[in-house]
């Protein structure tokens, strides 16, 4: 079945169904999907009205808002997402990256630090943490940040080359 096959099924079943958070976000997929980006955002709109603890189609949302360059409403977004489910680490992620980009520095390095708190084993964040904290001038604990992210990046590939072939 194609894209615009399963857009049409979905759009009938909304049709007849239209508060079903869950059919909502999936609409919202298959437009994002398919670059329908503003029917992408009335739909994970729509899914969030209904259920407003949907976590997925607040953190698409924020994707979403993202990808149109809509900063201030992506940082919103995943802000709630991140409210949502604290361990969400891509969204934390997300948020610290736009923060940083717009010129939130102590507020990117701020969820740097709480993604790394629930999953210190982060290494991107360890990284990300690092080149900002050496921007903002705290250049040794980047570079304990960027020892750790080497660490983490080296285990993962030594891990890799000694495991049994499957």
């Amino acid at each position: 079945m194609d894209a615009e096959t399963i857009l049409k099924a979905l759009l009938e079943e909304a049709q007849r169904n239209p508060n079903n958070a869950e059919l909502r976000f999936l609409l919202g997929y298959v437009c994002s999907q398919g670059g329908r980006h503003s029917d992408a955002l009335t739909e994970y709109k729509t899914a969030v009205r209904l259920d407003p603890r949907f976590v997925e189609a607040q953190f698409n949302l924020a994707q979403v808002y993202s990808t149109l360059g809509r900063r201030e409403e992506a940082i919103t977004a995943y802000k709630a997402a991140v409210e949502l489910d604290p361990n969400l680490a891509v969204a934390r992620d997300n948020l610290a990256s736009l923060c940083w980009n717009s010129g939130l520095r102590e507020e990117a390095i701020l969820e740097w630090r709480n993604l790394l708190e629930r999953e210190p084993g982060h290494a991107g964040a360890h990284y990300k943490l690092s080149v900002a904290l050496r921007e903002m001038g705290h250049v040794a604990e980047a570079e304990a940040h960027y020892s750790r992210f080497v660490d983490l990046v080296y285990s993962d590939r030594i891990a890799e080359a000694n495991a049994p072939d499957s």
